[in-house]
């Protein structure tokens, strides 16, 4: 039976981790290069997931309405809440496509890192 050596060593690419180079498409806001890497990294974090989704919504992207959707469903089995917040999380992540979207960005990524 030939010999197979296993290689202990994991090869990267020059521009880091899937989960590096989505950081990075979120931070200069690429949709595309966030996209790929989030394809690449499997299973997103609740986080991760929501910042994908404000991409959507800024760039009025048709996969938004599809996503924000899902997005909650995952915030309301991950995250137990009240009636009258989860009420309040579906508004919020309505307003990710409109002139609040900054503030509600913000106020579900602080109900995530909760």
């Amino acid at each position: 039976m030939p010999r197979v050596w296993a290689c202990e060593h994991v090869f990267l690419t020059s521009q880091g981790s899937a989960g590096t180079r989505f950081a990075r498409a979120v931070r200069s806001r690429n949709l595309f290069l966030a996209e790929t890497a989030a394809f690449e990294m499997g299973n997103l974090s609740l986080g991760d997931a929501l910042a994908l989704v404000v991409l959507y919504g800024e760039a009025q992207d048709d996969k938004f309405e599809k996503a924000a959707v899902r997005w909650l469903g995952r915030l309301l089995l991950e995250k137990p809440m009240p009636l009258a917040l989860a009420a309040r999380c579906v508004e919020l992540a309505a307003e990710l496509r409109g002139p609040g979207a900054e503030r509600a960005a913000g106020a579900l990524e602080a109900l995530v890192k909760s």
